[in-house]
């Protein structure tokens, strides 16, 4: 296996990568710059581009600019629409305290990570640590993150979902909850047309193993959870 550095900066803390892959066989990453895990001054996103597979990588581009204090972008995910559209999530976090303002933005790009537009808010979706903006084979969009429940403050995963390409939102669903267990920051994979697997992780600091929750209906029902043997 043969490996090549994306980036490498000691004076930062270069975090949380995602990788597309585009129509023209470009590679988009994606990721966080901060002082340090546990500080996130002038925090910003940032990406690179290779045209060769990834062999050698583009200078680094802001997406956002630099936040300071309590306000900051913090983990980006990007995926491919159909239409060949890049698109790329990222949790915009006011405050230091869960139940303080959270919003999750969305850009996209025409042309390859060259352009991206302005970004757009996803109407009540205050939750953190976004998975990729996926398209179903259906055309839905899907967009999952959590948040703590109001009824046991256990972390709890939701998604939001669009059938008009981002024009208007669902109100939340609720992807996995259970009193047992802290569940967060889901990947989802549709498997087949409709059926969708939420991977959850879990963030009681007890050891549990991954879990997954189950959608037999695009996103709109779910069921589980499920204990799947990963660490």
């Amino acid at each position: 296996m043969q490996k090549y550095i994306v980036s490498r900066d000691d004076s930062l803390y270069e975090a949380f990568p995602d990788l597309v892959k585009t129509d023209s066989g470009r590679l988009i990453c994606v990721y966080t710059e901060c002082a340090h895990h546990g500080n996130r001054e002038l925090s910003r996103i940032v990406f690179r581009t290779s045209d060769n597979r990834g062999k050698s990588w583009s200078s680094v581009h802001a997406l956002t600019e630099r936040r300071s204090g309590s306000q900051y972008h913090n983990c980006a995910r990007i995926s491919r629409l159909h239409d060949g559209r890049i698109a790329i999530a990222c949790d915009y976090i006011s405050g230091e305290k869960l139940t303080d303002t959270r919003d999750i933005k969305l850009w996209f790009s025409s042309d390859d990570g060259e352009s991206w537009s302005e970004p757009m808010i996803i109407p009540g979706a205050h939750a953190i640590m976004p998975d990729k903006l996926i398209e179903l084979k259906s055309g839905r969009w899907l967009i999952a993150a959590h948040s703590p429940s109001e009824t046991t403050g256990k972390l709890t995963e939701y998604l939001w979902y669009s059938d008009d390409k981002g024009k208007t939102w669902s109100e939340r669903v609720t992807v996995a909850s259970d009193p047992r267990y802290n569940l967060c920051e889901a990947s989802l994979l549709e498997v087949e047309p409709d059926v969708v697997v939420a991977y959850l992780r879990e963030n009681s600091w007890m050891g549990y193993d991954c879990f997954k929750a189950i959608s037999r209906d695009g996103g709109l029902t779910w069921n589980g959870v499920y204990n799947v043997p990963l660490p």
